[in-house]
């Protein structure tokens, strides 16, 4: 009997299989951290919009000796929500709607508005429905939080 050991240059199908299922993992990594980044840049992005009308409504306040804007519409086209929110990133307002981070549309209650069902808000604020885009949900997200 002789010891003889032959010598490959080739990787046997278990060495294959197991550098495949490194790969997968990391690239399975590299998408759930590149999937977190973008909610979180979303939400970031949310936070700035929803402050920045929350500035620009009480600019109008000042101007209007306290009086409020009867809609997102009337504010976007104030004097104070021109300076204020044209600093906003490009396609945040379109027309008259204003859209979050995440693309949903920025709801605007008053004092007395009705929000849900017989709720009504108790102050002025203005609302993002948040990532699931479901407005009244757990993830809505609100100016007066900023």
């Amino acid at each position: 009997m002789r010891n003889e050991r032959r010598q490959h240059g080739a990787f046997t199908l278990i060495e294959m299989l197991v550098v495949i299922a490194i790969i997968i993992i990391l690239l399975g990594t590299v998408i759930a951290i590149g999937t977190n980044v973008r909610a979180s840049s979303a939400a970031r992005q949310t936070k700035v919009i929803l402050k920045a009308m929350e500035t620009a409504l009480e600019g109008y306040r000042t101007s209007n000796n306290g009086v409020e804007p009867a809609s997102i519409a009337a504010l976007l086209q104030s004097p104070e929500g021109k300076r204020v929110l044209s600093g906003l990133p490009s396609g945040t307002i379109s027309g008259t709607t204003v859209f979050d981070g995440f693309g949903n549309q920025i709801s605007y209650f008053r004092t007395g508005d009705t929000i849900t069902g017989t709720v009504t808000a108790q102050r002025t604020f203005f609302r993002s429905p948040g990532p699931d885009g479901t407005a009244n949900s757990a993830d809505d997200m609100f100016s007066y939080d900023q």
